[in-house]
């Protein structure tokens, strides 16, 4: 049973090592245009349900061993409850395909903080799950050392001398021109060297790098405390790369939270028991310093329509949308991961950028899964909170595991994670020189994970480094702290909703919560029948049949679809993406770039029609296709039809504070006659540019706000061309 319960930790483990060095997509963010040559293909949405599904396999595990444990702590089950809400939210969704990807990850993650709770009940398990995320701490650290080192030199010079067409293919893959503001942001990054590591936002890797930081902060204590000033060394290495990493990634956050966690940490040493007598005083503290806190916060931001600093104003402004979206959709949301779709509608006329996400957890779950969802992951942080703030439980047994054990154990966990990591990142038809360098990084990332599990389960003794099997009491109030720390970053970035440190801070919370679970015997030993694992394995076999099979045959297609519009046959893969339509009519992307293929190979009106109608049965807010179906129905006709003036009115309606959507609208109306209606959509352009501050860069030129106000005094059908950035 004990190497069961290893083994079940061990897959939970490695699935998060797999998850968290690599960035899954939903979909591929570059447009595909005939000749181009095919990039490598990234973890898309068949690797993401397909980990998710891996996820959930050590809790049904847990289930057959326990069959009475599902009735022991139910409150861990509360972010479960939320994950199936979020599944049910397909239902009312815009974006059906996404709130699926998105809920079988949270609903993953839900899995993973139940049976991480069940599995870890030792300090040995405890030190395995902690040397993981020394160990992703360590790879962070040699990617990024690599990436300025080596790749950004590397990306610079074919830049700016665009090598092999390097930047002419890049730009013209995401449609900008060398003068675009989104072009000269891109340049401007790469230059400054911004990291971003495995992730979508050097945010998150802000946050990552210092939850893990607070966590390698607590092995360095013990080590400090035990006099082992070999091993705080190189602890104190580890930290010092990590600051190192953190400037790169310019996040005002990761400023303050590592201050914060120091108090903790300090407040801790010093005050541990007096915290544990009086926990109930300090969480009431706690929950009125945050209502208070909040008040404040909303009273200020009322006030001012701004907050202190000019990173958290954009944050005010993203947060007054998303209540207002909340405010329209008050029970069940807009739908999980469908915040992107609605937020143009709701963006303040001074915000210019448009997001996919709110920049708070708490406020995401609200506006996407309304009062019901949003309900569900408080209480879910509360309680889960008050489990983790709990004092470590007492050992009811030794540990029947040796370090030496643990050392193969966390070796076996490693391979796996890398496995995993391989097989679903790395796109093996590719050339061999890029299969062969992801490889070597692959291994290299193996070394610094294993160097993670050797400072935990080593030490030195007698003049000799010998296997250590001391319990760490360090270990689990660092991780306390570093997850508190990674939730507060989740309140002004988007970190939570990355997959890899989803996953990570389940496995973390799920590990410290563990060690202060009373364990019932009679789980155990008394004979019940396993209806709970009976049902979750069912379910986990039609999940495989309904869900991800459908989604990898889609997906498929999609691919092939892909390729032979880059050899130059739109006709071919506009066939390819309309049978990926038609087996999973929930992602209307499929039925868009059949559209988008049938242009190019000028097919007949009625099949291109038939496919742009479908793209937006399946997503109604979907702004770039009513775009795509108006310019194709204006570019057929002579005339500017009223067809063509209602898409472009509903994507108005669905984007209200574009600039250039409005003056385009307003070319299309000077060429249906409706001059009066055009000079109100240019009206309507400079007030939302005149709304942003004076330093944004999307705002119109000085040239570009004459040429609109000398179209007010004087429509003309041509008085608005110059205008197109």
């Amino acid at each position: 049973r004990r190497l069961i319960e290893w083994s079940l930790l061990a897959l939970s483990a490695a699935v998060v090592i797999a998850r968290m060095m690599m960035l899954e997509t939903l979909r591929d963010p570059t447009a595909i245009t005939p000749g181009q040559i095919a990039p490598p293909a990234a973890p898309g949405a068949v690797v993401s349900i397909l980990l998710s599904l891996i996820g959930c396999l050590p809790a049904i595990g847990v289930l057959w061993m326990r069959p009475g444990v599902f009735r022991r702590q139910p409150a861990l089950l509360l972010p479960l409850a939320l994950g199936l809400w979020a599944l049910l939210s397909m239902f009312w969704s815009a974006d059906r395909f996404a709130a699926l990807v998105g809920a079988m990850t949270l609903i993953s993650a839900a899995a993973l903080i139940w049976s991480t709770a069940q599995l870890v009940d030792d300090w040995m398990r405890l030190k395995l799950v902690a040397a993981v995320g020394v160990g992703l701490l360590i790879v962070l650290i040699a990617q990024g050392f690599g990436y300025l080192q080596f790749d950004l030199p590397m990306m610079i010079e074919r830049w700016d001398r665009d090598i092999d067409g390097f930047r002419t293919s890049a730009l013209r893959e995401r449609g900008w021109n060398a003068d675009d503001f989104a072009a000269r942001r891109f340049d401007q990054k790469l230059r400054a060297g911004e990291m971003t590591g495995f992730f979508a936002s050097a945010n998150t890797f802000a946050a990552v790098a210092v939850t893990l930081g607070v966590l390698a902060t607590g092995v360095l204590i013990g080590r400090l405390r035990w006099r082992e000033y070999g091993a705080a060394a190189i602890g104190l290495i580890v930290l010092l790369a990590t600051v190192w990493l953190l400037r790169y990634t310019q996040s005002k956050t990761a400023l303050v939270t590592p201050l914060l966690a120091a108090v903790a940490l300090t407040s801790v040493a010093h005050l541990g028991e007096w915290m544990n007598r009086h926990r109930r005083l300090i969480w009431i503290t706690a929950l009125l310093a945050v209502v208070v806190g909040l008040g404040v916060i909303i009273a200020y931001g009322r006030s001012h329509n701004a907050l202190m600093i000019d990173s958290l104003t954009f944050r005010w402004h993203y947060w007054v949308a998303a209540m207002r979206m909340l405010g329209d959709h008050p029970l069940i949301g807009v739908g999980y991961a469908n915040f992107g779709d609605f937020y143009t509608a709701y963006r303040l006329p001074v915000a210019a950028e448009e997001i996919r996400d709110p920049h708070n957890f708490i406020l995401r779950f609200f506006s996407e899964l309304g009062i019901v969802g949003g309900a569900l992951a408080l209480l879910s942080v509360i309680t889960c909170a008050s489990i983790l703030t709990r004092p470590t439980r007492p050992s009811d047994e030794p540990s029947v595991t040796t370090p030496r054990r643990l050392v193969g154990i966390g070796t076996i966990t490693i391979l796996a994670g890398l496995l995993l990591g391989s097989l679903a990142s790395i796109d093996f038809a590719q050339e061999q020189a890029y299969v062969l360098l992801e490889l070597f990084k692959r291994t290299l990332y193996g070394l610094c994970l294993l160097s993670g599990l050797l400072l935990l389960s080593l030490r030195s003794g007698g003049g000799q480094i010998v296997f250590d099997s001391r319990p760490m009491p360090w270990l689990r109030p660092a991780m306390v702290v570093a997850i508190g720390v990674f939730l507060l970053h989740s309140l002004i970035d988007f970190a939570m909703f990355e997959a890899g440190p989803m996953s990570l801070l389940a496995l973390l919370s799920g590990a410290a919560m563990g060690m202060t679970i009373q364990r019932d015997p009679s789980s155990i030993t008394t004979p019940r029948r396993p209806i709970a694992a009976i049902a979750a394995s069912l379910l986990w076999i039609l999940s495989i049949g309904m869900i991800w099979i459908p989604v990898l045959r889609a997906e498929s297609l999609a691919a092939t679809g892909d390729g032979q519009l880059r050899a130059g046959k739109p006709s071919a893969a506009a066939q390819f993406y309309d049978r990926a339509f038609s087996i999973l009519p929930l992602n209307g992307d499929y039925a868009d770039r059949a559209a988008r293929a049938s242009i190019i190979a000028a097919a007949p009106a009625p099949q291109i029609e038939q496919q742009l109608a479908s793209a937006l049965n399946a997503n109604p807010r979907a702004v770039g296709t009513y775009l795509l179906r108006a310019r194709y129905r204006s570019q057929q006709q002579a005339a500017v039809t009223d067809a063509v003036l209602m898409d472009f009115r509903r994507a108005v309606e669905l984007n209200r504070h574009e600039i250039d959507l409005r003056l385009e609208y307003a070319r299309m109306l000077i060429r249906s006659g409706q001059t009066q209606a055009a000079v109100d959509q240019a009206r309507a352009a400079l007030a939302i540019d005149a709304a942003y501050n004076p330093d944004e860069p999307e705002r119109l030129s000085a040239s570009q706000r004459l040429t609109v106000e000398q179209f007010i005094a004087t429509p003309a059908a041509t008085g608005l061309d110059s205008i197109r950035r």
